[in-house]
């Protein structure tokens, strides 16, 4: 799709899930929230034979839901690619919150042809437990790395 400020690519949104139900709604509304072309979001959930309401929370959000049972996160992530149609596809772990402009920012950061990938870390919430505060302490926001943390990130 053409705009004002150049080509915007089809991205799919990939979360891999197993027994999110207490997290997978509020990660579903940060991407409805992105301020990108809704028309241009290819978003599904990949679940990994989740026991709780993953599932059915997910089919709320009018998402496409995957199954792929009893693998590793790797193989539930690849299955999700198997079944997208973007041009960019973009992992966010269904436990994450991802940022209105993230999709925007990610984009924008692959134009260059010099990155391959971008990502981030995670920031803990204010209530969070002190295992979710260590993941999320002390990471820049922009430098040059040799591999990304998986729990969000953009590529090619």
């Amino acid at each position: 799709m053409k705009s004002s400020i150049g080509y915007y690519p089809t991205v799919s949104v990939i979360l891999p899930a197993k027994n999110e139900a207490a997290y997978i709604r509020k990660c579903l509304e940060s991407i409805k929230a992105f301020n990108y072309p809704r028309e241009l979001l290819d978003v599904v959930v990949v679940d990994n034979g989740s026991t709780d309401a993953t599932v059915s929370e997910s089919l709320r959000y009018h998402v496409r839901v995957l199954e792929k049972r009893d693998v590793y996160v790797g193989a539930v992530r690849n299955a999700g690619v198997k079944v997208t149609r973007g041009e960019l596809l973009v992992f966010i772990d269904a436990d994450c919150i991802a940022g209105t402009n993230y999709i925007y920012s990610a984009v924008e950061a692959l134009r260059s042809q010099e990155i391959g990938a971008v990502g981030g870390g995670c920031t803990a919430p204010a209530d969070g437990t002190w295992v979710e505060r260590a993941w999320g302490s002390g990471i820049p926001h922009s430098h040059e790395v040799k591999a990304l943390a998986a729990s969000t990130f953009a590529i090619r």
